[in-house]
């Protein structure tokens, strides 16, 4: 049972999960890890609002590709997210689109809506639980 602490809080966490039934009906029941566990740690999850988490990553040196955003799906009370790996100069097909600024390496951060109170990244070689 959810317990809602006002009327706000209420139609937020409906709204969430109309737009999370949506959008895991677009994407199927699966998404698809690119990356190794290796080449993105650390991985650090930050809850940066009631319903905001920022993820932190390191991005992987590629020439051809590039960590172009999130992608995720809602299943029960668990969110799963994946780092989606672009081809350069073409369309990225990835739910939320990382914005990258040029400049000296440094870790990617990303924000994403918190949908669930688990949330666990899918890697190629696994999974993690990232928060809490």
């Amino acid at each position: 049972m959810t317990f809602h602490v006002n009327a706000r809080h209420a139609t937020a966490c409906a709204l969430a999960t109309a737009m999370a039934l949506a959008l895991a009906g677009c994407t199927g029941d699966q998404v698809k890890p690119s990356y190794s566990r290796s080449s993105l740690e650390p991985v650090i999850a930050t809850q940066v609002s009631e319903y905001t988490l920022q993820i932190q990553f390191e991005e992987p040196a590629e020439s051809m590709f590039y960590a172009g955003g999130i992608s995720y799906i809602v299943q029960g009370d668990t969110m799963k997210v994946v780092i989606d790996r672009c081809r350069i100069n073409t369309m990225c097909d990835t739910m939320l689109r990382r914005h990258i600024e040029p400049g000296p390496p440094r870790p990617a951060l990303q924000n994403i809506p918190l949908l669930a109170p688990r949330v666990v990244m899918i890697f190629a070689d696994g999974e993690d639980q990232i928060f809490p």
